[in-house]
């Protein structure tokens, strides 16, 4: 999946489609949408990159006191404000690739949250029934088109790293390391160091066959390099 696919995922926030992606966000947040720059991160110049599936609901509650965050990417928050992007403290949070998307998932076949989650499921269940398990969905439902269009599956690299490969964030942080990682990391920037389980799911990578796995590996490619599993 290329970053030009991405980019044109976020279109959708154009309201009508001919306006600037800039100003849409702007209307769009007015009508309920979770916004690109939290209050809180404005007293605290911070800005947490949400990747979805990847402890996103517990860092929401510990920031904002809400899970309702946004799967926004990097490039997004610098179409919203550029400068304050640029001086603001950025982070965000990967997980091993395997087990994120086991709980993705997961996550969509027991419900997810919304109508593009529903979406998501209907897409999945035409192609290989309500009982197909997550062997199914990698082997005969997962490719680089159904990655371009639901965000849960969306590479997490596309979030957090431009096209030259540099990281747009300032702190990368580790799901898997998460309960001791997120106490340095909110001691060092005065923040809660409270970190309660919100939305936590099992995500063995053993729940799939060497195959499927191969199959992940050469899907996620970058995001085993890049993020460093």
């Amino acid at each position: 999946m290329r970053e030009d696919d991405f980019r044109w995922f976020y279109t959708r926030y154009r309201m009508p489609r001919w306006l600037p992606l800039r100003i849409s966000l702007a209307a769009r947040e007015a009508t309920g949408i979770p916004k690109v720059f939290k209050q809180t991160s404005f007293s605290r110049n911070l800005v947490y990159i949400h990747i979805p599936k990847a402890g996103g609901s517990s860092i929401g509650h510990a920031l904002f006191g809400s899970d309702r965050v946004g799967h926004y990417p990097y490039f997004v928050y610098k179409i919203r404000d550029a400068d304050r992007f640029a001086g603001s403290l950025k982070f965000s949070v990967v997980r091993n690739p395997v087990s994120r998307l086991i709980s993705a998932f997961d996550f969509i076949m027991t419900g997810g949250k919304g109508r593009a989650d529903e979406k998501c499921r209907s897409a999945i269940t035409s192609r290989i029934g309500t009982d197909a398990s997550c062997e199914d969905f990698v082997l005969k439902v997962l490719d680089d088109h159904f990655l371009k269009d639901w965000v849960h599956f969306v590479p997490q690299h596309l979030f957090i790293f431009d096209t030259k490969r540099n990281l747009m964030v300032d702190f990368l942080l580790k799901q898997e390391n998460l309960a001791s990682d997120w106490i340095e990391f909110s001691e060092t920037h005065g923040l809660s160091s409270e970190l309660a389980v919100y939305n936590s799911r099992t995500a063995e990578p053993s729940q799939l066959s060497p195959s499927a796995i191969q199959r992940v590996e050469e899907l996620y490619g970058l995001d085993f390099d890049l993020l460093g599993y």
